[in-house]
Parts: C-alpha cells; sequence; structure tokens
C-alpha cells in the first residue's frame, strides 16, 4: 500500500462538511429535533417518548413493533442518553 492510498478521514470529514455534504435536508432536522426531544429535560416523559418513537417512526425502524414495543424502545433510548448526560 502507497501512502497516497490511505484515506485521511478528517481531512474528508472537513472538506465534506465545509461543501455542506453533512445537510439531510428533511433528514436533518426530523433528527436534530428528536435530539432535541431527547435532551429535554424539561418535558414530560411521555412527551418525550412520543417524540423518540414518531422519529424512529419516520425511519420504519419500528414495523411490526407492537404499542408496548415501541414505548419500551423509546424508554431504553431515553434512559442512553440520560446515563451519557450525567456521565459528562
Amino acid at each position: 500500500m502507497q501512502e497516497s492510498d490511505v484515506l485521511d478521514l478528517r481531512r474528508l470529514m472537513k472538506r465534506l462538511i465545509s461543501m455542506g455534504c453533512h445537510c439531510g435536508g428533511p433528514e436533518t432536522v426530523a433528527d436534530d429535533s428528536a435530539i432535541r426531544v431527547i435532551n429535554d429535560h424539561d418535558l414530560n416523559l411521555a412527551d418525550r417518548e412520543a417524540g423518540v418513537i414518531s422519529w424512529l417512526t419516520r425511519y420504519s425502524a419500528l414495523i411490526g413493533f407492537t404499542r408496548d414495543q415501541r414505548l419500551s424502545v423509546a424508554k431504553q433510548i431515553i434512559r442512553f442518553a440520560e446515563a451519557r448526560w450525567r456521565r459528562f
């Protein structure tokens, strides 16, 4: 392998970001909204869970899941985020 064959990921990411390639349009807006809902500790838990379920449904990630299973997944995502938030 030659040195020119090595991919410089940092340089590539800086270039892609500077070009706006990180912008996903409506998906990015939905992702940002979901992150805000997950991180908004002032919202009641039911609203946070509904936001996470809505976000996952947008990506068809919960196809075949029952209502209880969807709720369980949302709770786990919120718990995971809160545990990480407390660590930092």
